[in-house]
């Protein structure tokens, strides 16, 4: 059976798939090795093997391609990964959210975000309004802009926090001071030596993106900022900040960072851009949004923060 039929197939059964064969699922996914996710599972080699086999049995195909103890995923089995941990993750935050509820949290509310935002002031704003409203519950959703719209839009979110260069709707309101952007560059670079580099500067470099953080969208915005200053830019996503900010200090690119995120690392010099390449926070959420905790979080970001219209 091929991956599509089988997927059309877990559609059909997925009823008599439990949680647990997902949770074991992960678990060697993640592990790749049976003997090692049985140990993280606390249960034994035998019994988890069982699982695995009613977990393809009722899906209809197979997951893993064995090689002793060790396995390593079909390419059904990656697509199930990826889908099973989005099914535990919302279901685990059902959970945590209801036993809040029946403990006496009074608000609940949806925050989305993207990957590496929650840093310097969103943080510090965030933990003071837990602070000052301690019955209210902040439950985050990490994902790229356009999803996060949509998804306020939608009612599914409450609130949306993102970088104000990466929004094109005009919708959202501007959070704190802007703040300086720096391009990350290799120290022998000959960059590393000037006090400022421009968006001429980088002319012919290789730009390393995180993949994690940005959208097809949002990549094509990016480069349409380039070749309105004629600037002819290569692009290179990687998988996220970490993998980046490596790459550049072993030579392959560079990489623009917040100042928020400056951090020393070997063989990586920190260059600023000009003032106009300053980046800033914005917040997105609708007025007809009746979550009573929206009653309390709108207010508290227009008194706290100076919100104007984008």
């Amino acid at each position: 059976m091929c991956a599509d039929e089988g997927l059309s197939s877990f559609a059909a059964t997925s009823n008599i798939i439990e949680l647990r064969h997902l949770r074991c699922f992960l678990a060697i996914a993640s592990e790749m090795h049976f003997t090692h996710a049985a140990d993280h599972l606390h249960v034994g080699q035998s019994s988890l093997s069982r699982t695995m086999k009613q977990l393809e049995e009722e899906l209809g195909f197979a997951v893993f391609e064995r090689a002793g103890r060790s396995v390593r995923l079909t390419a059904a089995g990656k697509v199930l990964s990826e889908q099973a941990t989005r099914v535990l993750e919302t279901f685990d935050d059902a959970v945590a959210v209801t036993r809040r509820v029946a403990y006496g949290t009074v608000g609940i509310l949806n925050v989305g975000i993207i990957q590496g935002i929650v840093e310097g002031p969103l943080r510090e704003f965030l933990l003071q309004f837990r602070k000052d409203y301690p019955t209210q519950e902040l439950v985050y959703h990490d994902r790229p802009l356009t999803e996060l719209i949509d998804s306020v839009d939608s009612g599914e979110m409450d609130v949306a926090f993102y970088l104000t260069d990466a929004d094109r709707t005009g919708r959202g309101h501007k959070l704190f001071d802007p703040e300086q952007i720096y391009v990350a560059v290799p120290s022998e670079h000959p960059l590393a030596k000037e006090p400022v580099v421009t968006y001429s500067m980088l002319e012919d470099e290789t730009l390393l993106i995180s993949e994690s953080s940005i959208t097809g969208e949002e990549l094509a915005q990016f480069r349409l900022k380039f070749l309105e200053n004629d600037i002819n830019c290569h692009t290179r996503v990687v998988t996220n900040y970490s993998v980046a900010i490596s790459l550049v200090s072993l030579g392959v690119g560079v990489l623009l960072v917040w100042g928020q995120r400056v951090n020393p690392v070997i063989g990586v010099t920190y260059v600023p851009m000009p003032q106009t390449c300053l980046g800033q926070v914005a917040a997105y959420w609708i007025a007809k949004n009746r979550n009573p905790a929206m009653s309390l979080f709108a207010p508290y970001l227009e008194s706290k923060i100076k919100v104007t219209q984008s």
